[in-house]
């Protein structure tokens, strides 16, 4: 891997923000609202939004640079949500994070580097990266952290999940549902897994669209 330090620098000289009237361009969802006729259209969007809040809420971001760093450099919503975390917990910015993984460092060699081998262990979600933990399995644990962060959901209640069953996504959503509409987790399990209903299909039977359901995670307090 190339110096760390080198790669820091590098990611100060050229990292250029995008600028507003560039991310207000950013059409990526052409169905946001939910269609008795296409019942599955608006899913997309519906995640997409709701983790966007919870991501920008717990993690000190707004929801416009998170569009903004995915539309300049193509950055995959995983990396940065890890970028955001490690920032968060290390003190570095994520452009510094995601210019060293765009040049070749993984999360893991990021972590053993000389400059944050002290934060290896600081938590359980940076331990299970230092350790080489998968992709999938660290966003998971981000994502539980945020829901008790934003939340207040505990373990238990994360547990009645099996990590196969929902994406980290859908497990954002399902949670995100049943506080702000104070639907029980169960219901909402059988609904999307038993019954077929879309996601969005279950915001809309609860009085809500996908935007404000994204809305109401950026003002809910656990």
């Amino acid at each position: 891997m190339k110096s760390i330090l080198f790669l820091i620098i590098s990611s100060l000289l050229f990292a250029v923000p995008l600028n507003a009237e560039q991310a207000n361009r950013c059409h990526c969802f052409r169905n946001r609202e939910f269609k008795a006729d296409n019942r599955f259209s608006a899913d997309d969007y519906l995640l997409t939004t709701s983790f966007n809040s919870l991501v920008a809420t717990t993690l000190d971001v707004s929801k416009k640079e998170i569009i903004m760093q995915m539309m300049k450099g193509g950055v995959a919503p995983t990396d940065l949500v890890i970028a955001l975390y490690i920032a968060r917990e290390s003190g570095l910015t994520p452009e510094i994070l995601l210019a060293i993984h765009d040049n070749g460092g993984t999360w893991q060699e990021i972590l053993h580097s000389q400059t944050l081998k002290d934060k290896q262990n600081n938590t359980p979600i940076l331990k299970a990266i230092t350790d080489g933990a998968a992709t999938k399995t660290i966003l998971r644990k981000i994502t539980d952290w945020m829901l008790a962060e934003r939340f207040g959901i505990t373990q238990k209640e994360l547990s009645c999940l099996q990590p196969s069953d929902f994406t980290y996504k859908e497990t954002a959503l399902l949670f995100i549902l049943h506080k702000i509409t104070d639907t029980p987790i169960n219901l909402l399990i059988d609904l999307t897994r038993n019954q077929g209903m879309s996601w969005s299909e279950i915001a809309h039977n609860g009085g809500m669209t996908p935007a404000e359901v994204g809305k109401a995670v950026l003002q809910k307090r656990a």
